[in-house]
């Protein structure tokens, strides 16, 4: 009985296998059609707020931080230069 149900655990194992091949192939074209400037986040809250001086909870500043802290850089002569806001 047990080598009935080795069996049936391995044909399992193989087919959900080929799927995640299958699907790591063929990407959704839905996921490409996102436009460039949409900030999808998935956490497992709500956030408080987007904004940095109104944030608070681990999930929220986190968040925050994330988004806004490379806006611009400090280089070392202490002037300031764009990062992702270019």
């Amino acid at each position: 009985m047990s080598t009935r149900r080795g069996r049936i655990a391995l044909i399992f194992l193989v087919l959900l296998l080929g799927i995640g091949v299958i699907w790591a192939l063929y990407p959704e074209s839905s996921v490409a059609q996102i436009p460039a400037k949409k900030l999808i986040v998935a956490v497992g809250e709500d956030l408080n707020s987007t904004d940095p001086s109104l944030a608070f909870g681990r999930t929220t500043w986190a968040v925050v931080m994330n988004y806004g802290e490379y806006l611009i850089n400090k280089v070392p002569s202490g002037n300031l230069e764009p990062g992702l806001a270019t």
